[in-house]
């Protein structure tokens, strides 16, 4: 009898694509907006994004460390159920059912939704579903549109700031008068700036679906570095064309900065390159999210329904409870009020996931370098610290995430 094929593993074209993908997303076409008007200047908010890109680098470098040790799929929930205490697995894991993933997905389908054609929540709800087709039938074809998209989208992007290079908008984004220099609003803008780079792991969700752990560290670093630099690129033009007084604290700030270009080309690719990072970003996240619960499934922490097939299979069951969880957040449209705590609840599951190193250090589970401790202490520091002053900032949304987290703990509580 002819033995059954095996599903292709993901290589590193496919991870790379699968980390850009989850990047790129609606918060590089609205954050800046808010950043400017805090931050006041076009410099400042590039410096930003630049800090929060050698931040996201520096978390890419430490998750590839991790992925080393452990090689199964599962990201954060993985990690922390296996090296620190199953509890705090668990609540790693809760975060993203409830917010991490599902938020993201219904945020990305929303917004696309609103740039193409709204009509209560039908598109946004198609893209959910029509990524949940790709990514559960099977696991190739889902990859191969995924890689293609990835694709056209970057070429896309890198037309906007070509063929802003010779607009005359160009530094018309400044203040007559500008303000000292703010650290606390600086703090400020990089935890939101950081909702747009908290795809970089994206590849340690399929850990145990890659062709090797040095194809998913390179995606790690690769895709993270590339996003860095198209970033850096676009806010070039979103915070340096249109007129201050025009984008400054504008959710819209991309829109009206290729508008200012009068360039009806730009525009209309513009017009067409959103939609399609918006539904990329859906369509990875919708590729990543469902690993997590399959590996929480596999440890007896959801229904066993939702686990891997034998043969490594697309876990689908899990692909269709994200679809339908995400349906849930766009049909009671609460996904804008949710996104402000999301920022700080995804900071703390990092920094927990990669302080697990230090753990694997001291129990000599595995050989540890001192540069990988000392780059990943370098990612904690700056994102707790980024976190504690956007807490301080925002009260209620740094309750809102210790309420997340200890909800999350209850469910274990109660689920043992």
């Amino acid at each position: 009898m002819k033995a059954q094929a095996k599903p292709a593993a993901y290589g590193l074209t496919s991870l790379t694509a699968l980390v850009i993908a989850n990047m790129i997303g609606a918060g590089v076409f609205t954050t800046s907006g808010f950043a400017l008007a805090d931050l006041y200047t076009p410099e400042r908010v590039l410096l930003a994004w630049a800090v929060a890109g050698g931040i996201a680098l520096c978390g890419a470098y430490a998750y590839g460390a991790l992925a080393d040790v452990l090689t199964e799929s599962g990201g954060e929930y993985l990690y922390l159920s296996r090296l620190v205490h199953p509890a705090v697995g668990f609540i790693a894991g809760w975060v993203s059912l409830l917010a991490g993933f599902t938020g993201a997905i219904a945020f990305a389908a929303l917004t696309l939704e609103a740039y193409v054609y709204p009509v209560q929540g039908w598109l946004a709800a198609g893209s959910i579903v029509l990524a949940a087709f790709l990514h559960g039938i099977y696991k190739a074809p889902g990859a191969w549109v995924q890689n293609a998209m990835v694709g056209i989208k970057l070429l896309l992007l890198l037309w906007l700031p070509l063929a802003a290079m010779g607009s005359s908008g160009i530094g018309a984004s400044t203040t007559t008068e500008t303000p000292p220099f703010p650290p606390s609003s600086f703090a400020e803008s990089l935890l939101w700036i950081s909702l747009s780079y908290a795809g970089f792991n994206a590849a340690i969700y399929v850990r145990g679906e890659a062709v090797s752990g040095a194809a998913v560290k390179s995606a790690l670093l690769i895709g993270t570095a590339v996003t860095t630099v198209f970033y850096l690129l676009l806010n070039r033009v979103f915070v340096d064309t249109a007129p201050y007084v025009e984008v400054a604290g504008q959710a819209q700030i991309a829109a009206i900065a290729v508008k200012s270009l009068n360039q009806p080309l730009t525009t209309s690719l513009f017009n067409f390159v959103v939609p399609l990072a918006l539904f990329t970003s859906v369509s990875a996240m919708m590729l990543a999210s469902p690993r997590v619960y399959a590996q929480m499934a596999a440890d007896g922490r959801l229904p066993k329904v939702l686990r891997f097939a034998a043969d490594k299979a697309p876990p689908r069951q899990a692909i269709w409870l994200q679809a339908a969880l995400a349906l849930a957040v766009v049909a009671i449209s609460s996904i804008r009020e949710l996104l402000t705590y999301l920022s700080l609840t995804l900071a703390l599951s990092s920094v927990t996931a990669v302080a697990s190193l230090f753990v694997i250090r001291r129990r000599q589970l595995a050989k540890v370098s001192v540069l990988s401790l000392t780059i990943a202490t370098l990612y904690i520091v700056m994102t707790l610290s980024t976190a504690c002053i956007g807490a301080w900032l925002n009260p209620w949304q740094g309750l809102a995430s210790v309420i997340t987290i200890g909800t999350g703990y209850v469910a274990y509580r109660v689920g043992t």
